[in-house]
């Protein structure tokens, strides 16, 4: 009687790794734009957890950083699933092997490299000022960079209160890990000036976008002076019987900062005092120009004779400029005697 049972396994089956993901869509092949879990699975009857070697890789603008850690093993029958997330910005790929208890080896599982990148580019603008007013050279410039910069993703958009939007190009100037991209200078005409937003918007190959708009005017040629209808109609006849007051408009692209309406009769020059004989209303319009409504008293045209007015203006450009210059010249005789 032999008295006792032998036990005894043959296994000559190697264990099999395999490895799923969750979290984040894969951009440009390899680019993550959150963290990711990677679940390993190993499907082997002899399982030894010891035997399971796994080597990380984990870097970030080629410089080392903590490598993620491994989790607990769970296993449920022939099935042994453990995890490892990748929390933070960087390159990561790692290499895994196992064996079981009769000393079967696994084929090793390589990851390929990946990347996480949770972060927007960051973008800046060079050479204008937001909210700025400007009328000599007028070139704006933008600045971006990010460790995976994707120089094919950026778009810049040009649109003005009077010019419909469109997409400008600029000379393109290499960074690290970014660009520098200048814009020529706007056109010197008088069409031109207006109140323009630029917007850039920057995407990196993990599909972060950083956008960004700026707000400035050009302008060169100052002010415009329109006069109101019954004030052109009058204008028109030069030869009046009757004072009555006069309405002039003056459109700019900035804000006027500082004004003053002076009167000649006969070649004599009065400065008219704001509130007692003239009013200025601001009628600006909704798309950012600035539009302003002058209103001259009939008190000051009581007396017969020759009359000019001159409006004098400067803008936050620093533009100064009267209707005189800009070819709206105010003149008419009131003569009352038969």
């Amino acid at each position: 009687d032999y008295n006792r049972t032998d036990t005894f396994t043959i296994d000559q089956t190697r264990p099999k790794i395999s490895v799923s993901y969750s979290g984040g869509n894969v951009r440009n092949g390899k680019y993550f734009d959150q963290k990711r879990t990677a679940t390993i699975t190993v499907t082997e009857h002899n399982f030894d957890p010891s035997q399971f070697r796994i080597s990380i890789q984990a870097a970030l603008d080629g410089k080392d950083i903590d490598k993620p850690v491994l989790s607990s093993w769970t296993s449920r029958g022939d099935t042994h699933t453990a995890s490892i997330t990748f929390l933070h910005d960087g390159d990561y790929s790692f290499i895994a092997e196992t064996g079981d208890l009769a000393g079967n080896r696994s084929d090793k599982y390589a990851q390929s490299s990946f990347t996480i990148d949770t972060k927007a580019p960051e973008l800046s603008f060079f050479d204008i000022k937001d909210h700025s007013a400007n009328k000599d050279t007028v070139a704006p410039g933008i600045r971006s960079t990010d460790l995976n910069f994707d120089s094919s993703a950026v778009t810049l958009t040009l649109k003005g209160a009077k010019h419909k939007e469109k997409t400008v190009q600029g000379t393109v100037s290499e960074t690290a890990n970014g660009v520098s991209i200048k814009l020529p200078d706007f056109a010197h005409n008088k069409q031109t000036d207006d109140i323009y937003t630029l917007t850039a918007r920057i995407q990196d190959k993990a599909g972060n976008v950083t956008e960004k708009s700026i707000v400035f005017s050009v302008n060169r040629y100052g002010s415009n002076f329109t006069y109101g209808k019954k004030t052109a109609e009058r204008l028109d006849k030069y030869y009046l019987s009757k004072s009555s007051k006069l309405v002039i408009y003056e459109t700019n692209v900035d804000q006027i900062v500082d004004s003053e309406i002076v009167v000649l009769k006969d070649g004599t020059s009065t400065t008219l005092k704001k509130g007692s004989d003239y009013t200025v209303d601001d009628e600006s319009e909704m798309n950012g120009w600035h539009k302003y409504k002058y209103t001259i008293s009939d008190h000051c045209f009581s007396k017969e004779g020759l009359y000019e007015i001159q409006i004098r203006t400067s803008d936050k450009a620093g533009n100064i400029q009267d209707n005189k210059i800009k070819n709206s010249p105010i003149r008419f005789v009131i003569d009352r005697t038969a």
